[in-house]
This record gives C-alpha cells, sequence and structure tokens, in this order.
C-alpha cells in the first residue's frame, strides 16, 4: 500500500500491527474495511486475533464504528481557511496542534485532491445524530454509527473515475501511545444549545398562529419587559390572540427566551395591560 504524497509504504505487517497496538491499548477491536466499503466485523478477537485477521487480508484499512458499540464519537473537520476547521476548534481552545492526535484523510483522483480531518473522542454510551456546527465552521460531529478510520492505511483507485484514499495520523501521534482523549463538555454543550436554537426556530415557522419567527429570538436581561411588550403588542394586534392564548404564548417565550426568565406575575401584567390597551383602541 503506497502514499501517494510522500512515497511512504505500509505493508500488510505494519497496518496488522497497528491494528493490533491501538486494540490493546484502547480495548477497541477495529473492522477491517476493503475498497468499495467492505466491512469486515472482528469484534470480540483478542488483540493478537486482530493482528492475524489483518495480516491475512490485503488492502484493507482499520477502522471503528462510532457510537455506545466502541464508546466513541467523532469530528469530521474541514479547514478551508483560519477561522474554520482545526484553527475554529483550536480557537475555542477545543484543540491542540502541539498536543492532540488525529487522522488526516486525503482524496485523490485524477491530479485533484482534497483533504479533511477526523478526531476521535471518548463518549461512552451516549449516541449523537450528525450536526453541523454553527459556531464552528467546518465541524461535522459524526451520527453515532458512521465508519471511521483509526490508522495509517491506503486505499488505492480501481478506475480512473474511482478517488483513492490515503489515511495518516497527524504529526505521527497515534492513538495507541497517546490515548483517545474524553469528549469535551464544551461540544456538549454547544450541541444542545444549537440543537435548542433550531428547535426555536421550528416551532416559530410552524406555528399554526402566525406568530412570527423573531418572537422566539433571545432576550437579554435588560430588555425583557421592553421585548415581551412588543411580542405581546404583536400578539393581540396582529394575530388577534385571545387573551388566554397570548398569555399562553408569553409564558413560553418568557421561559424560552428571557435570560433569566421574568416572574410568571410580571408576564401576566404585560399581557393584561396590552389587552386592555387594544380593548379600549378596538
Amino acid at each position: 500500500m503506497t502514499d501517494h504524497r510522500s512515497g511512504q509504504s505500509y505493508s500488510r505487517q505494519e497496518v496488522a500491527e497497528t491494528a493490533k497496538a491501538f486494540h490493546a491499548a484502547t480495548d477497541i477491536a477495529p473492522y477491517a474495511l476493503r475498497h468499495h466499503y467492505e466491512l469486515l466485523d472482528i469484534q470480540g478477537r483478542t488483540p493478537d486475533q486482530t493482528l492475524e485477521v489483518f495480516l491475512s487480508q490485503c488492502d484493507t484499512v482499520p477502522v471503528i464504528k462510532t457510537g455506545p458499540e466502541t464508546g466513541t464519537v467523532a469530528l469530521s473537520v474541514h479547514t478551508h481557511d483560519e477561522d474554520s476547521g482545526l484553527f475554529a476548534l483550536a480557537k475555542a481552545g477545543l484543540f491542540c496542534f502541539c498536543h492532540d492526535p488525529f487522522m488526516e484523510v486525503v482524496t485523490a483522483w485524477d491530479d485533484k485532491w482534497m483533504s479533511h480531518h477526523v478526531l476521535h473522542y471518548r463518549s461512552g454510551n451516549r449516541t449523537f445524530p450528525r450536526w453541523i456546527y454553527e459556531s464552528l465552521p467546518g465541524v461535522i460531529l459524526l451520527n453515532s454509527g458512521e465508519i471511521t478510520p483509526i490508522c495509517p492505511g491506503y486505499s488505492g483507485s480501481c478506475h480512473p473515475m474511482c478517488p483513492s484514499v490515503d489515511y495518516t495520523y497527524g504529526y505521527g501521534r497515534d492513538y495507541a501511545t497517546y490515548g483517545i482523549p474524553d469528549l469535551p463538555t464544551e461540544l456538549i454543550d454547544r450541541l444542545e444549545l444549537e440543537q435548542e436554537q433550531a428547535r426555536h426556530r421550528e416551532r416559530a415557522k410552524a406555528a399554526a398562529t402566525g406568530v412570527k419567527r423573531e418572537l422566539f429570538d433571545p432576550i437579554p436581561a435588560g430588555r425583557r419587559n421592553i421585548e415581551l411588550t412588543r411580542r405581546a403588542g404583536y400578539l393581540f394586534g396582529v394575530t388577534k390572540m385571545p387573551e388566554h392564548a397570548a398569555f399562553e404564548a408569553l409564558l413560553q417565550i418568557n421561559a424560552e427566551c428571557c435570560q433569566p426568565p421574568l416572574d410568571p406575575k410580571e408576564v401576566a401584567g404585560i399581557a393584561r395591560s396590552i389587552a386592555r390597551r387594544h380593548e379600549r383602541n378596538g
């Protein structure tokens, strides 16, 4: 197996030994991935049996499946400029170029090539959806159950239209030696925040009452009364909601958008005040 960029070669013995070392160090038995994504399941085997599997299989790349089965999660990281990908993670304090292990995946066809990186983390029994981080450009959380490379290897092209794929450890820092780090709490917090914001947007768009999307935008502490009054005016004046329905909508906006939420009694006072104003003005 030849590295098409640097002229290195990965013999069957080298691939087998790196797969065994990864298995022994992490207690995760890697799968053997053949070209065209034929997957050989070697779960439940010992590290020595893993070695034998890769010695007997030509042109296979060691990979793992994310999710509870392996207790890992992975990021697919695309670095387009100094504000995206690995740089975005580094600026957020979630990646260090000098210490953290990661995989580089280079896909090439004809005279073109493109690369991205894969970062693995320990995540235990948690499962995750595929998620493109809005706050980290170029960073994608992979869906639990996806296949990701973990060791050096090369999958050659079998046709002019078929790309070759090269898998290497960045800066030579492998998981067998450096270990798989724990999933940073900050990444989980960002995921949960962005998911909640996405749910707010979807609820606003799907609201049968015609409540417009801006009603569910976040409200800072200094503007809670002003914003709730303005939004109450929209509910009563534009959507013509009855008072009880507008009050329930304001309570929801207060709970989900205000930081921190106002006392429900204050929200009720705002709703009554705006309702009376619209009654007087017709």
